[in-house]
This record gives C-alpha cells, structure tokens and sequence, in this order.
C-alpha cells in the first residue's frame, strides 16, 4: 500500500516486494512525486536466526543499487528481529504486523463456550495440529493446498473424535467462532507474527502457545499467554495448559482491553515514525499526515 505520496512512503512484506519488484518499480515510478523514497518492510515469516538477517542484508544492497534515495526501515515482530537489525545497522522499529488489525472487526459475546480449544490455522506440517489430540472439544478452522490435501485428510482422520473443523469461515464472522472456546492455540515452533494470536485477544480469549520463533505472544499482555516451556511439547502438555488457563475464568472484557492497549503501544510507535518522516522530508501537510496515520 502507499501510505503516502508526499513524502512518498509505502509499506509491504519484504517477501512481497521481492517476488513482485517489476510490478513494485512500475508503481513507485508511477506514484512518486518527492525525491526520497521510505520503504516500510514487514514480515511474513520471523527473521530471528542469523542466516535469514544476513539474506535480507543481501537483498538489500542489490535493492539499494536498484533504487537511488530509498529509505528503508524494518517493522520487527518481535524483539530478537529487532536486536537482529539493530545489529546489521538497519533501521527498524518494534511494530508488530498485528498492530494493523482492526478491533472493529472483533467482538466479545454472550455466546456458550461449547469448545475447550480453538485453532485458527491452516492445515499444513509447520502448525502442528497433532500437539492438540488431547484436547477433548476442538474447533479447528483452516484450509489446505491442493498438494497437502493427503496430509490434511491424514491430519483431520485423526481428530474425527474430538473436534470439528470447518474449512473457511469469513473473516467478518470469525469473531462468533472464536468466542465460542475457552482458548485459542499457537502451536507452531516458528513462523511470523501470526494474526491469529491476536484475533483470539481481541474476542476475550487467553492464548496456549508453545515456544516459537515469531513473536505472535508479543502484541498480546502476558497476563493472559500460558507459554508452555519445553521445546518438545506433547499433546499432554498442551490439554494441561488449555484445562489450566480454562479454570482461571480470565475477564474477556479485560483481555480485549488490554490486548488493544499492547497494539496502541505498536501503533505508537508507527505514529512517531511517521510524524519524524514529516518532519524530516519538510514535505505534505499535517492533514496529510493524520490521513496517512
């Protein structure tokens, strides 16, 4: 997306502007119209190991010869992506992906929690949905590729006892499913942010994650996250931590509260980026930026 033209700032995934940098040139091209160019770069996936910081490191010097006057600055999910690029001397700030969810979006309500779990995740290896056998009521939602199609039919043989799944739900819907369960799930050892996460806070409901690589449990308050520590986590691990945190009976409308308040922080910070850019650039008008912002 283009935040704004004047100055000229846009934002993506990294990943995103990499596979798709003819159609990115053409619109930069297109839409400019200041001199210097802010690329705000977010993530798709975690870049907290040392081999995918020196690989951005690497895209970032041919981008640099590619376009002339470009300002790049990182959006990090967590703070060990933020440590990384602090560290290669890139300009990054603490602003998870999440931040931009919008709360309009996610309600709590009155509805029966007819689940212990829910796991809004789609069907493929890296999310482990066997860690979750042992949860008695499961609502899963999620989807698969045609080429894991074996895997996900292999997968959901094996909660054809304790859970339902539903393959696509609209995302303006969602929040009825997920105010259905106790606990939302993170299961994966590693992967972005994950929207997720978010989204159960949103609706009032407490988050079971397993260690990860990512940063899904940072746009949400500690309060409300059992983080289960051992790197080998089991199904049992994980129904003890659902039956766990299902017995605190944690407010939903505390949990909401104080996941929007985590995402303000996030949100804040972009503010200030932009306000500094402003000022910097000595280009567009305030109204321009509160638009922007």
């Amino acid at each position: 997306a283009i935040v704004s033209k004047k100055p000229f700032i846009f934002i993506s995934f990294f990943e995103d502007f990499l596979n798709l940098k003819n159609e990115f040139m053409i619109c930069i091209k297109e839409n400019r119209i200041s001199k210097d160019i802010y690329a705000f770069f977010n993530f798709g996936w975690n870049y907290e190991s040392y081999e995918r910081v020196i690989f951005v490191k690497q895209e970032l010097v041919k981008l640099r010869l590619l376009i002339k006057n470009i300002r790049i600055i990182f959006f990090c999910n967590s703070s060990i992506e933020l440590n990384n690029f602090r560290k290669i001397g890139e300009n990054c700030i603490f602003c998870s992906q999440n931040a931009f969810l919008r709360e309009s979006r996610y309600f709590i309500t009155r509805q029966r929690k007819i689940y212990d779990a829910i796991y809004l995740a789609r069907i493929t290896p890296f999310k482990r949905h066997e860690l979750a056998l042992d949860i008695p009521r499961l609502l899963l939602i999620g989807s698969y590729s045609q080429k894991e199609q074996n895997y996900a039919k292999g997968i959901l043989d094996k909660f054809k006892n304790n859970a339902t799944h539903i393959e696509k739900v609209r995302g303006i819907f969602m929040f009825r499913y997920i105010n259905q369960a106790k606990v939302g799930l993170g299961l994966s050892e590693e992967e972005g942010a994950m929207y997720a996460a978010t989204e159960y806070g949103l609706c009032g409901v407490p988050l079971v994650t397993t260690r990860n690589k990512g940063g899904r449990e940072q746009s949400l308050s500690p309060d409300y996250v059992k983080v289960i520590e051992t790197d080998y986590p089991t199904p049992q691990n994980v129904a003890e931590a659902v039956e766990h945190v299902s017995e605190q009976n944690f407010s939903p409308a505390i949990i909401r509260n104080s996941t929007i308040q985590v995402l303000k922080q996030h949100r804040n910070r972009f503010e200030e980026l932009m306000r500094n850019i402003y000022t910097e650039s000595n280009e567009g008008k305030e109204s321009d930026l509160r638009r922007a912002i």
